[in-house]
């Protein structure tokens, strides 16, 4: 067998269930590649997802070349048609009472669930081809010219409106009339925000309470977006009109769909695990599992599991792996690996990236503060307003945190990712792709942020 180069794609917080979702992408689908061989590793606090990276490359290759052939408003709108059925999916399966349904049609239907949730992860992947590809390939061209991170700022900005910054209009919205009522109905239409995994806890009508309390100028705010947003559209269209490389051109329009296609994807996929979870919640009891621990099945054996009518996996080992998994798939053969041995594969995998601390500039400044990092919302409590917020990667509910940073430094991204737009829309310096941010600076390290450079450095007190 030939030599595996594993490449490192993103680190996240992620249980069993859903991680094992997306190490079995790229499998049954062959239209742009497979995927055969991937890991699924801890490092540090976060779980780090490795591809091999030919099959990898080949993937964003093929990818880019089907993109390229599209007509690509109307592939978007395909794009997100296949995520709003995927929600649809989800509100149905909540509907579903496993006790109320015989044994044998609820296994059929938990291996559908299983088939459902890696097809969505193959859509989901799609994104990753198009970062590590185009919009990639893209920056670097652009970032060669003078103006080049004003036209990135162009092209990001997203044609159309998410669903979490309608949100987010319209809690400025209630903050700017202080119409706290409203925030009842506002609660049950919005709960799913910060649900990434089915682990996490929807947000309450108190959450957003605070939230809404803690805005300055909601107004302001309000008409600075809509501002930003209409003249960032319309530069981005004046813009295109002036490149006459057809090619450059398509990479362009490529870049900018995706740009809100990245973000999109979690209107839904928020939306449709927090409505998920009572369904894991209920087939949980069914095998004698808690929620925790039938999160910390694999899909598959999930399946095995509602089949057989108790869990293939030992409490012992579930609780193993709540303290540390990791998952190795080889020539599409799945092997979990939990405590020491996980971390040790972990130790195996990834490589030592360095202590200079290099990215790409988002949004230009340069300002010094105290590092806070911060891997996910359960950690929000902790970062004070004028600290430098230092994440692997920021997501739509890291907004308030956001707005109190001196600037953000990230260990992943690139031109379309979440950091990169939100850092412009509020004029934030902020530095993507670092790889190794969260692993050098330690919470409470004075250090300066040089966003014109693309550098961090630790600072002498």
């Amino acid at each position: 067998m030939k030599k595996l180069v594993w490449k490192k794609l993103w680190a996240r917080k992620y249980s069993p269930i859903l991680a094992s979702a997306f190490l079995l992408s790229f499998l049954k689908n062959k239209q742009f590649g497979t995927a055969p061989n991937k890991m699924f590793v801890p490092e540090g606090n976060l779980m780090t997802f490795v591809f091999e990276e030919t099959e990898f490359k080949n993937l964003v290759k093929n990818y880019e070349k089907f993109l390229r052939r599209q007509n690509l408003a109307g592939y978007a709108r395909k794009f997100e048609q296949d995520f709003v059925d995927f929600l649809a999916y989800a509100r149905k399966m909540s509907t579903i009472d496993p006790f109320k349904t015989n044994q044998k049609e609820l296994a059929l239907m938990v291996r559908k669930f299983k088939d459902r949730l890696i097809q969505s992860s193959d859509l989901q992947f799609c994104v990753f081809l198009v970062l590590e590809g185009p919009a990639a390939d893209l920056e670097a061209k652009l970032l060669k010219l003078d103006n080049g991170a004003e036209i990135l700022q162009w092209i990001t900005t997203l044609y159309k409106t998410t669903q979490i910054t309608k949100a987010r209009m319209e809690l400025l919205e209630i903050a700017k009339s202080k119409n706290w009522k409203a925030l009842k109905n506002y609660a049950k239409k919005y709960a799913w925000l910060p649900v990434y995994e089915p682990l996490d806890k929807p947000w309450t009508q108190k959450d957003f309470l605070v939230q809404a309390k803690a805005l300055k100028n909601p107004g302001t705010e309000l008409q600075n977006y809509h501002k930003h947003h209409e003249a960032g559209l319309k530069q981005y269209k004046k813009y295109l009109a002036t490149v006459k490389d057809p090619n450059l051109k398509k990479q362009i329009e490529i870049a900018h769909h995706f740009s809100y296609l990245k973000e999109m994807r979690d209107d839904y996929r928020r939306h449709a695990y927090y409505l998920l979870a009572p369904f894991l919640r209920k087939l949980g009891k069914l095998i004698d599992l808690n929620f925790k621990e039938i999160n910390h099945l694999t899909l598959p054996e999930l399946a095995d599991s509602i089949e057989r009518g108790e869990s293939a996996v030992s409490k012992s080992e579930l609780s193993s792996r709540q303290t540390a998994f990791a998952y190795e798939l080889l020539d599409a053969k799945l092997k979990v690996f939990r405590g020491a041995k996980a971390r040790s594969l972990g130790k195996k995998v990834l490589r030592n990236t360095g202590s200079a601390i290099v990215g790409l500039p988002a949004y230009k400044g340069s300002v010094q503060g105290q590092a806070r990092i911060i891997y996910h919302q359960g950690e929000f409590g902790k970062f004070k307003s004028g600290e430098i917020l230092v994440t692997p990667m920021t997501h739509p509910e890291f907004l308030p945190i956001m707005k109190k940073a001196k600037a953000i430094v990230t260990d992943e991204g690139g031109i379309t990712c979440h950091a990169a737009i939100v850092s412009r829309e509020l004029g934030i310096p902020c530095i993507i792709g670092t790889k190794n941010a969260t692993r050098v600076l330690k919470d409470g390290d004075l250090v300066e942020v040089d966003a014109n450079k693309g550098m961090v450095k630790k600072v002498d007190r």
